[in-house]
């Protein structure tokens, strides 16, 4: 099942992974709502007997700006989206994985949650926030057999957030090198992350392949958090 509010991008979804086979169905909905999250949860209930396996919290926003220049409405929906949504997603399916005899949730943080960010310290509390939730969860939880693990992505390409901090970027080639100046493997190959390999990550976590990780904090950012180079 895939939620999210955007029926042309959940269309576009549903045509790439049509191709893999399969059932795959798409519900509509707001992850800073409760309601929302319940009735996508009850639906799945209906459509897979009430089994959940895996679920990743994926939904997230930013609010650019220094503390002082941030307004509050911004900061509420910074912090709904990518906080409050990993809650109500986890506090929905954790019940229904408890039955299940386990799970695994996969949320996405950031590696803004690890390594602070002047430009974006909204966002970086969030996240962080978000990676404590994990860790915290995953030791609540063990005894469930259910694993809680963190992504923490870099500037991923072709993300509506990355696309948008370029575009608004004053010189968005400056800015596109920079991100890669700042990340030794991205320098080295010339590119940033792309989805398809942070996919394979949240894929690896939710498979029994990675059935002894729980509570970590992954950081797949072509080594940009692992420290200052010079």
């Amino acid at each position: 099942m895939v939620g999210g509010r955007g029926p042309e991008r959940a269309e576009a979804v549903r045509h790439r992974l049509a191709s893999h086979g399969g059932r795959l169905k798409l519900v509509s909905l707001d992850v800073t709502n409760a309601d929302d999250i319940d009735k996508a949860f009850d639906e799945l209930d209906r459509w897979r007997g009430g089994r959940v396996d895996a679920v990743v919290a994926n939904a997230g926003v930013n609010a650019p700006g220094l503390v002082a220049d941030v307004e509050i409405e911004d900061f509420d929906r910074c912090i709904d989206t990518n906080l409050r949504g990993v809650f109500l997603a986890a506090r929905a399916a954790v019940p229904r994985m408890k039955r299940a005899g386990g799970g695994s949730l996969v949320f996405m943080a950031s590696n803004g949650g690890l390594i602070a960010r002047a430009s974006d310290p909204v966002y970086c509390a969030s996240k962080a926030a978000v990676i404590m939730l994990a860790r915290a969860m995953a030791l609540g939880h063990a005894g469930d057999d259910i694993r809680v693990n963190a992504i923490c992505p870099g500037p991923v390409s072709g993300t509506e957030m990355v696309e948008r901090s370029l575009r608004n970027s004053t010189d968005p080639s400056r800015a596109f090198a920079e991100q890669l100046a700042a990340a030794p493997l991205a320098a080295v190959r010339g590119r940033m992350i792309t989805p398809e390999e942070v996919g394979e990550l949240v894929l690896y976590l939710c498979s029994e392949l990675g059935s002894m990780i729980t509570g970590a904090a992954i950081p797949i950012d072509a080594g940009k958090s692992a420290g200052i180079r010079r």
